[in-house]
């Protein structure tokens, strides 16, 4: 017999696959607005609760590495046309 925390998840999963890997900008503001629900009756929700919390994580962090990389990249080109620049001066 399955734990009513496995049914829980497996339910979940089969509804809303973002709560366990969150592809999209749409699928973590799906994410949210689920965390908010769920939080309502936190101790019947805890396992799926904890599952949404590492994809809501895993996502967060990846956008933060995301933006940290943009701007590095911006900076990078930005300092290649100065050089460029004060080269031609």
């Amino acid at each position: 017999m399955l734990s009513p925390a496995f049914v829980q998840i497996r339910d979940a999963l089969a509804q809303a696959p973002f709560v366990a890997r969150i592809e999209t900008q749409d699928d973590y503001e799906r994410a949210l607005e689920l965390m908010d629900q769920l939080v309502e009756d936190y101790d019947d929700n805890k396992p799926l609760i904890e599952v949404l919390a590492v994809s809501i994580e895993r996502w967060e962090d990846q956008a933060a590495e995301s933006a940290r990389a943009g701007v590095k990249g911006q900076c990078e080109q930005n300092s290649q046309w100065y050089r460029r620049k004060t080269a031609d001066s």
